[in-house]
């Protein structure tokens, strides 16, 4: 039915039954601590923004569940093992506390709501009424994250500890036109500090009862 990821969220959070809610998407590998680390960072009134490091196309082609499992392809090292060159972001890979938590407050980066690698309070969701489901590609998580600041909610950057390595892959469903929407609709609850999406979670939290 197309780019359908804002429905498919919704619809999962209603399903949700713990009180922290933890996103990353499909075509990420999490390091085998990405949940632990959500969990023991989660606070009240805050969301945790991740980041990802983005591996190239020969890297995503080979790698194996062995790589995973061994954590091999979390060395920093790894992609030079099969001839390619390893991201700007991969040094994230060789830091270890406290140097990831020293990085994370240090970082020049905005923390901001991102998909792959992000969590929040399934309660401070539901009170913005989740994804937009106006939104297709391109942004969507980053504006469920606006209106959870504008709620009220703060950002807390863990990118530096929490990891995930993204797969390099096609995207058929971007589109132009789409993207212009949505960037409408992110300044929009910007300009208007909105908190409430009108086509939104509530109509699947009905269905679950």
């Amino acid at each position: 039915e197309g780019f359908e990821k804002c429905r498919i969220l919704n619809k999962a959070i209603a399903v949700a039954e713990g009180d922290y809610l933890i996103f990353t998407d499909g075509d990420c590998v999490p390091r085998k601590d990405l949940v632990s680390v959500h969990a023991r960072l989660a606070e009240p009134g805050y969301l945790l923004s991740g980041g990802c490091i983005r591996l190239d196309a020969v890297a995503s082609d080979r790698l194996e569940r062995s790589d995973i499992v061994s954590e091999e392809a979390f060395e920093r090292t790894w992609p030079l093992s099969l001839g390619t060159t390893p991201e700007r972001k991969s040094y994230k890979l060789s830091l270890r506390r406290p140097w990831n938590t020293l990085f994370d407050l240090l970082t020049p980066t905005g923390a901001t709501f991102n998909g792959h690698n992000a969590s929040a309070w399934k309660a401070d969701v539901v009170a913005v009424n989740g994804f937009n489901e106006r939104m297709r590609y391109g942004g969507l998580d980053r504006e469920l994250g606006e209106r959870l600041i504008n709620s009220g909610v703060k950002a807390r950057q863990v990118r530096h500890r929490a990891i995930v390595l993204h797969l390099h892959h096609e995207k058929p469903y971007k589109n132009v036109e789409a993207r212009a929407e949505n960037d409408r609709i992110r300044a929009e609850t910007r300009a208007t500090r909105a908190v409430w999406t009108e086509l939104g979670l509530d109509q699947w939290l009905a269905d679950v009862g």
